[in-house]
C-alpha cells in the first residue's frame, strides 16, 4: 500500500502538518539527504507542499485509523521524531509500543519517553546525529531493540497504572497540605 521497498531500510516520520518553513520539515530534508540510496522515508502527515523533499521521501497522506498506523510502525525499521516543541509525543510511544525504536531530539518530554534499550536522543537539531544514529539501529537491527520497546510502553504507560499512580501523587499532596495546616 506505501510502495514499501524490498531491501531497504525504512524510516518512518508522522506528524500533523510537515509544511516547508517548519524546522522539523528542514531538519527531514537535511536527514533524507544524510542518507544514501539504501534508505527510504515514509512521511506521515498533512503534506501541503510534496516537491520539497527528496526523492527518497515517499509521503503517505494522513493516516486516521489507528490499526493502519499500527501497521505502519510495526513495517518499519525505525521511527525518527523530528519535533522541538511536544510535550508528550504520542506517536513516539505508539511507535515503541509497536516495537520499533525511536530516535528523538533531546527537547521537551521527548528523550523521557525513550528510555534504555528503546532508542536514542541526540542533540536537538543535530541531523548528522539522527543519521548516524538511524544507521546504528539499522546495522544492529530493529529486533534487538522490540521487546524493550514493547515492555517499556506496557510498563510505563498502561491506563491502569497511570491512574493509580496520578491517585497516588493526589494522595501524596493531600496529605502535605494537611500537615502543613
Amino acid at each position: 500500500k506505501y510502495d514499501i521497498q524490498d531491501g531497504k531500510h525504512t524510516v518512518l516520520c508522522v506528524g500533523a502538518g510537515w509544511y516547508p518553513q517548519a524546522d522539523k520539515t528542514k531538519d527531514l530534508i537535511k536527514l533524507a539527504e544524510k542518507l544514501d540510496e539504501n534508505y527510504q522515508i515514509l512521511l506521515a502527515g498533512s503534506v501541503p507542499d510534496q516537491g520539497v523533499f527528496p526523492k527518497n521521501v515517499k509521503c503517505v497522506g494522513y493516516i486516521q485509523s489507528t490499526d493502519e498506523l499500527a501497521k505502519l510502525y510495526s513495517a518499519v525499521d525505525v521511527y525518527v521524531h523530528l519535533s522541538r516543541e511536544d510535550t508528550f509525543g504520542k506517536v513516539i510511544a505508539e511507535a515503541m509500543a509497536c516495537g520499533t525504536p525511536a530516535v528523538v531530539y533531546n527537547a521537551t518530554a521527548c528523550p523521557e519517553l525513550v528510555a534504555d534499550g528503546c532508542g536514542y536522543a541526540v542533540a536537538t537539531g543535530d541531523t548528522d546525529a539522527v543519521a548516524d544514529t538511524v544507521r546504528k539501529i539499522t546495522h544492529q537491527g530493529k529486533e534487538i531493540y522490540s521487546a524493550c520497546c514493547v515492555d517499556n510502553v506496557c510498563r510505563r504507560f498502561a491506563k491502569d497504572a497511570l491512574i493509580q499512580e496520578t491517585l497516588e501523587l493526589y494522595r501524596m499532596l493531600c496529605q502535605s497540605d494537611e500537615e502543613e495546616k
